[in-house]
């Protein structure tokens, strides 16, 4: 795949006759449906079953103080 802004790192797809399975997961959701479009795009694709799932940013940060209260 090819496009200069959408990360794919951690993207896997599988192809079999015509029904394509997008897994994985990407920074930002618009993200996801480049990447859906994309294979939509390709001749011979008949069904696209799109898992993608957005990376969690949050993971790792230090909760703010009104988190903290609320739990």
């Amino acid at each position: 795949m090819r496009h200069e802004a959408v990360e794919v790192d951690d993207v896997t797809i599988e192809v079999r006759n015509g029904e394509v399975a997008i897994e994985g997961s990407v920074p930002e959701r618009w993200m996801k449906y480049v990447i859906e479009n994309i294979a939509d795009a390709c001749y011979g694709v008949k069904h696209i079953e799109n898992r993608l799932r957005i990376a969690d940013h949050s993971a790792g940060r230090k909760a703010t103080s009104s988190e903290q209260r609320h739990g």
